[in-house]
């Protein structure tokens, strides 16, 4: 191997394949780590290492007595009596020669720098022992040596150093050592954020570190790559929002998981290649922007009405603007109120595609006012980086998204919950919600749910975008929305909950006012009845009454026959029968009408509703629309002693029902003359 180094201009065997050496660097690294064998390597040492024909060809008779105490070695025995130089001098046999030769260039033979740090150690509690005490900046050999056995060194040294220090000299680059001897500086201030981008801290995340601010660590932490930066230093250089004290402990706590040595390789490679590459953002810009025209209360209020988006009011605009500007700033955000700061960490869990891409396109438009016009919104150095690194957070797109939207969509489970059941951290979960928020999807929503009929077609008739207009920007009522639809108030109401969408107290809501000459003209001019009007105007029959009296509307008496009956008869009012065919064309009050037939045979409307699937609510509102449609009753309700009875009215209707029915069955069942 030594004739080969010799005969060829430079080495690329073992440790020097990825950094080629010319041959006098080389012969004096084997040199350096021969010199450290000859003076300090013991016969036990020796006797692990060496095959048994070099160990016996180079084993003493005996040792002489001046030789210093624990020198227990061969070749330093043979050196000493000698007076010579063991680093510097040539040994005093061929034997003593091969075995010096033979240990250095099993330590250069190495695949790797870090396997080659392994094999060297050995030799450094010896020299310790021997108050030769190594430190990382120690380089045997001085400049006769290759930067590549600098390099060995500090990896052998890489257990015994503290963990800043295992950042400062790079311990597991491929070329472990400070970028510049000359610079303490380390990385541009411009190309780091405050705040740890959230993509990859959360991979690095421990379980000891979660409760720390591992963000601003993490920050901090790469101003020390390859640097002599203090850890105050480093710290101020990420923004100083956490002190060298802080910094330390921080890293204490990551050293002492076993996924250290994968997290300090991880915090290397990405400090070497924003050193390499850049990046496109000046967080140093960013850090001290003024944000207090981002996003104002006007803004939010159009973004929650452009997107579907419930609480357009300032109180959730605070917490919009937070999120935003802790994703513009990189940095926390500056609130000392920590239920505004708890608030702005959820904010995730009521993105919507729809509503992420407005914050980003007014977050967008911010910066562009703000003469900047070259920058993303948000940036981070690439996952792939890390991709063959065993670490303890989770992937990116590794959380099973339906489960998530399940939880977080159906079951409306706080952050914590929704980690605990997926077996992860709260950041990997804000962060997935960030990355790809959930639509709001009615179907998927209540897909676990009992399946009710009422609440079935109020989804489909009122969508949550279409509700959320109805109510919040039009301002109407629950009963002027469930007047609108085939649903009841109540219904509504719970829809609204389901959704997500807070309801609006009645004193804030904006009273609806009826005037006196309208009313007139509708009830008296045109005869409309009450709950008729009322219906209309999304109030109750008794307030619209009350109106009256108000206005002094002289209201019809109650009693006798019904009026909305009379305005549709002929002679003074339909018969049962007559009116049953005339309701049965429509199909919606057909419908009604089967479910009024098969209430009819149960003693309550709950029995009938339960045997259907139906709320009985659903059931009562359905069967008190036909009796409002036809001016008469159809049932007595019942009482706690007393079964519920279909009144004579009701039977006449089933009994034309009957009649329909019977005529109509003949005809499903005559053949359809051929054609000849």
């Amino acid at each position: 191997m030594i004739n080969q180094i010799i005969d060829e201009a430079s080495a690329q065997f073992g440790v020097y394949a990825k950094s080629p050496q010319p041959a006098m660097k080389v012969l004096g690294d084997v040199r350096a780590i021969a010199g450290r064998v000859l003076h300090f390597a013991t016969e036990r040492d020796l006797a692990r290492r060496l095959p048994d024909d070099l160990l016996a060809a180079a084993a003493p008779d005996n040792a002489p007595d001046h030789a210093p105490e624990g020198m227990r070695s061969i070749l330093f025995t043979e050196a000493f009596e000698l007076g010579a130089r063991p680093a510097l001098d040539s040994p005093a046999n061929a034997a003593t020669t091969a075995i010096a030769v033979h240990t250095a260039l099993d330590v250069l033979d190495r695949e790797d720098i870090g396997a080659a740090g392994d094999h060297l150690r050995w030799l450094i509690p010896a020299s310790h022992d021997l108050e030769h005490h190594i430190r990382p900046s120690t380089v045997w050999g001085g400049d006769t040596t290759s930067p590549v056995l600098a390099a060995i060194q500090i990896a052998s040294l890489a257990p015994g150093m503290a963990p800043s220090d295992q950042l400062r000299y790079r311990v597991r680059s491929e070329l472990p050592g400070r970028r510049s001897s000359r610079s303490d500086t380390g990385l541009d201030i411009r190309l780091v954020p405050t705040e740890f981008w959230p993509a990859l801290g959360n991979l690095l995340t421990t379980p000891n570190t979660r409760r720390t601010n591992v963000g601003l660590a993490m920050s901090a932490a790469l101003h020390l790559v390859g640097t002599g930066a203090t850890l105050t230093d480093a710290a101020l250089r990420a923004g100083g929002n956490i002190s060298g004290h802080a910094l330390s402990r921080f890293l204490q706590l990551m050293e002492a998981e076993s996924h250290w040595p994968a997290i300090s390789t991880a915090l290397t490679r990405i400090a070497e290649h924003l050193a390499a590459h850049g990046s496109p953002i000046d967080y140093h810009r960013r850090r001290n922007l003024d944000y207090t025209a981002l996003l104002p209360d006007e803004a939010w209020r159009q973004i929650s009405r452009d997107t579907a988006t419930p609480s357009p009011g300032p109180a959730r605009a605070a917490i919009a603007r937070g999120y935003l500007q802790e994703r513009l700033s990189a940095c926390p955000a500056q609130v000392t109120n920590s239920y505004l700061r708890g608030k702005i960490a959820t904010f995730p869990r009521h993105l919507t595609p729809q509503l992420s891409d407005a914050l980003f396109e007014h977050a967008h438009d911010f910066l562009t006012a703000a003469g900047i016009d070259d920058e993303p919104v948000e940036w981070a150095p690439p996952v792939s980086l890390l991709g063959d690194l065993d670490l303890p957070g989770t992937w990116p797109g590794r959380i099973n998204t339906y489960r998530l939207r399940e939880l977080v969509r159906d079951h409306d489970a706080n952050l914590s919950t929704v980690a605990r059941e997926l077996e992860t951290t709260i950041g990997a979960v804000r962060l997935e919600l960030a990355a790809t928020p959930l639509p709001f999807e009615p179907e998927a929503i209540t897909r676990s749910r009992p399946r009710s009929p009422a609440m079935q077609s109020a989804r489909r008739q009122l969508p949550r975008p279409h509700l959320l207009g109805l109510y919040e920007s039009e301002g109407m009522s629950l009963n002027k929305i469930a007047s609108r639809t085939d649903v009841s108030r109540q219904v509504v109401g719970r829809l609204l909950k389901e959704y997500g969408i807070p309801t609006i107290p009645s004193a804030e809501r904006v009273k609806v006012t009826v005037d006196r000459d309208w009313l007139r003209e509708q009830y008296i001019d045109r005869c409309r009845t009450l709950p008729d009007i009322a219906q209309e105007l999304g109030m109750s029959t008794s307030n619209l009454a009350r109106w009256a009296r108000r206005h002094h509307v002289p209201l019809r008496p109650r009693g006798g026959g019904s009026h909305a009956a009379n305005l549709t008869s002929d002679d003074g009012q339909l018969t049962p029968r007559e009116w049953v065919r005339t309701a049965v064309t429509n199909e919606t009050t057909h419908e009604r009408l089967e479910l009024f037939r098969h209430a009819a045979g149960h003693p309550t409307i709950a029995s009938a509703a339960r045997q259907i699937h139906m709320a009985p609510a659903a059931l009562r509102y359905r069967i008190k629309t036909l009796e409002r449609a036809s001016g008469h009753a159809f049932i007595i309700p019942a009482e706690h002693d007393r079964k519920m009875k279909v009144t004579p009215y009701g039977l006449s209707v089933l009994a034309a029902l009957s009649r329909l029915a019977t005529a109509a069955a003949p005809l499903a069942q005559t053949p359809t003359s051929e054609v000849h």
